[in-house]
C-alpha cells in the first residue's frame, strides 16, 4: 500500500505464491486474488492492518478466477471462473459463490461476420463466355458475374477445403477438388436456378387466372316462347350461306397465325435452359456431384476442349485421363512429382506435360 502523505510503501501480502488485482471495499479493507490454497486462484478479503488474516470468499478448486468486479458499496462482487459468472457476498465470513443463470436467448448473429473476399482470393478463373468469375476464398468456391455490381454467390459451404477450379469448355460445369469426404476428390457443379427463373416463376404464379366464360343457358321450351315466334325459327342476323367462304378465309389466316405461335412455344419448350452457360452470371442455387471419388488423392481437374474427357493428377504425380461419359480411366504418365503440369492441345488429341525425373530434372513430354 502506498502512503501518499508519508511517501512510503507498506507490504500487505507476504504469500510466496501469487497475490494480485486488489480492490478497495472500504476505508481499511480490500479484496484480492490469491492462489494460496488448493493450488487455485480464489477471492480473499483482508484489512490493511499489519498481520491481518485473509478470509477466503470463494470455494473453487481447480478452476481459477480470471477476473472480478465489485459493487460501489463494497458489499458484492461478480467473479468469472472458467465458463461461468458467480455472485459473491463480500461481507461473509467464509466461502460463498452463487452461479448466475442467464436465460435470455443469444444473438443469432454473434457467430457471423460480414467479410469482403475481394483481397483474400487464392484462385480465380473466368468462364469461357467471360460473363462469370469463379473464386476460391477461405477454402470455399464463390461465383459472381463480371458485370458491374454483380453479387457474389457462395457455391460451397462446409468444413471441406476446395481448390483447383476449372471450367468446362462449354461453360456449363465448374470442376474443383475438395477434401469434404476426408480425402481429395473431384466434383462438378452446375447451375440449378437463376434469379430470372425465380422471378418468372413467381410472376407466373401471381398472375390472375382468366375468368371462365359462363356456361350457355339451356334453350327455353317452345311453350315458354311468345306465340308469334316459332321455337325453331332462325335468328334474324344469321349469316347467309353465300357469306361462309369469306369467313372461312379469315379463319384460315387466323389459324396459321395461331399455328406459328404454337410452333414458337414448342421451340421454346424444346430449348433446355440448362444448356445456356450465361445462367452462371445470374445463378443463386447449384447442384454439386462427385466426378472422381476414389481412395486416392485426385486433384487438378482439367477438362478437354471437346468436353469429352477430364485430365487430373492422382496421388503424388500420376497423370490420369477419364472419359466423362463412360468413366473409363487411363494413366497417361506415372511419377512422384506433385508439381506436375499438363495442358490439352486445342484439338483434344494430345497432352503436354512437364514432370521431374528421379534426378529432379524436369522435361516436357
Amino acid at each position: 500500500m502506498w502512503d501518499v502523505a508519508a511517501i512510503t510503501f507498506r507490504r500487505l501480502s507476504d504469500w510466496a505464491g501469487n497475490d494480485g488485482l486488489a480492490r478497495w471495499i472500504g476505508e481499511d479493507r480490500f479484496v484480492y486474488l490469491s492462489d494460496r490454497e488448493d493450488d487455485t486462484i480464489n477471492l480473499y478479503r483482508r484489512s490493511t492492518e499489519d498481520g491481518a488474516t485473509p478470509v477466503r470468499l470463494t470455494p473453487f478448486k481447480g478452476e481459477d478466477i480470471h477476473w472480478f468486479s465489485t459493487t460501489a458499496d463494497g458489499r458484492r462482487a461478480i467473479v468469472a471462473a472458467w465458463d461461468a459468472l458467480y455472485a459473491v457476498d463480500l461481507t461473509a465470513n467464509g466461502p460463498n459463490a452463487v452461479r448466475l443463470a442467464f436465460t435470455a436467448s443469444d444473438d443469432g448473429l454473434d457467430d457471423e461476420q460480414r467479410k469482403s473476399i475481394a483481397r483474400d482470393a487464392t484462385e480465380a478463373a473466368i468462364s469461357p463466355d467471360g460473363q462469370t468469375m469463379a473464386i476460391v476464398a477461405y477454402g470455399d468456391v464463390w461465383v459472381r458475374g463480371t458485370a458491374d455490381r454483380s453479387t457474389p454467390r457462395r457455391l460451397t459451404d462446409g468444413i471441406g477445403r476446395e481448390s483447383d477450379i476449372a471450367w468446362s469448355a462449354d461453360g456449363l460445369t465448374l470442376y474443383f477438388a475438395s477434401d469434404r469426404e476426408g480425402h481429395e476428390s473431384i466434383y462438378g457443379a452446375k447451375v440449378e436456378r437463376t434469379r430470372e427463373e425465380v422471378r418468372e416463376r413467381t410472376e407466373e404464379r401471381l398472375k390472375p387466372k382468366p375468368a371462365e366464360a359462363p356456361a350457355p343457358e339451356a334453350a327455353p321450351e317452345a311453350a315458354d316462347k311468345p306465340a308469334d315466334t316459332p321455337a325453331e325459327a332462325p335468328a334474324a342476323d344469321a349469316p347467309k350461306p353465300e357469306e361462309k367462304p369469306a369467313q372461312q378465309a379469315d379463319d384460315q389466316k387466323g389459324d396459321k397465325k395461331d399455328a406459328k405461335k404454337d410452333d414458337k412455344k414448342d421451340d421454346k419448350k424444346k430449348k433446355d435452359p440448362a444448356l445456356d452457360p450465361a445462367r452462371w452470371a445470374d445463378a443463386i442455387t447449384f447442384s454439386i456431384e462427385p466426378v472422381v471419388q476414389t481412395e486416392h488423392l485426385d486433384t487438378r481437374p482439367t477438362p478437354s476442349p471437346d468436353n469429352t474427357r477430364l485430365a487430373f493428377r492422382r496421388g503424388n504425380g500420376d497423370l490420369v485421363v477419364m472419359h466423362l461419359e463412360t468413366k473409363e480411366e487411363k494413366v497417361i504418365a506415372s511419377g512422384f512429382d506433385a508439381s506436375i503440369e499438363f495442358r490439352w492441345s486445342p484439338d483434344s488429341k494430345l497432352i503436354a506435360y512437364a514432370m521431374d525425373d528421379r534426378n529432379f530434372n524436369s522435361d516436357i513430354w
